[in-house]
C-alpha cells in the first residue's frame, strides 16, 4: 500500500538536501546567499510540515487539518519533544512571514535561523526514517 507519507518523505529528503547544499555555499554575495536560503527554506519547511501531517494521519491515526496543529499533536505522540515543538512553531511562523511579506531586515534575521531549522528538520527526518 503506497502511503502519501512515503511520497512526502521522498520529497523532504530531496528538499532538505537542496537546503543543506545551499547552506554550504558561502562564496555567494550576501544578498544572493540570503535569498537562496530563504527560498529553499520556504519549500523545505512546507514539505516538512506535510510529512508531519501525513505521518500523524497514516501512521499514528491522528487527524490533522493544519500544519501548526500537526506540530502540537506530534508532541503529544512523542515524535517531537517540547523543545522541538517550540522550534517547529517558530519555524512555521517564520515560514509564513517569509511567504506573505517582504521586509528585508526581518528576512535577514530569519535567514540566520535557517541553519538551526535545517538541523532540526534533519534530526526529525532521521527519526522518522528509523520508525519506518
Amino acid at each position: 500500500m503506497d502511503l502519501i507519507f512515503d511520497k512526502k518523505m521522498e520529497d523532504l529528503i530531496k528538499a532538505l538536501k537542496t537546503l543543506e547544499t545551499a547552506l554550504a555555499k558561502k562564496n555567494l554575495e550576501p544578498d544572493e546567499y540570503r535569498d537562496i536560503l530563504v527560498i529553499r527554506f520556504l519549500y523545505t519547511s512546507e514539505t516538512f510540515g506535510k510529512v508531519i501531517q501525513n505521518y500523524l494521519r497514516e501512521i499514528e491515526r491522528v487527524e490533522v487539518k493544519f500544519i501548526v496543529d500537526g506540530y502540537r499533536k506530534a508532541r503529544g505522540t512523542g515524535l517531537l519533544s517540547p523543545e522541538e515543538t517550540e522550534i517547529a512553531l517558530e519555524m512555521i511562523g517564520d515560514r509564513n512571514f517569509c511567504a506573505h511579506a517582504y521586509q528585508e531586515v526581518v528576512i535577514d534575521k530569519i535567514s540566520k535561523k535557517v541553519p538551526q531549522y535545517a538541523k532540526f528538520m534533519r534530526t526529525v527526518l532521521n527519526r522518522l526514517t528509523e520508525k519506518k
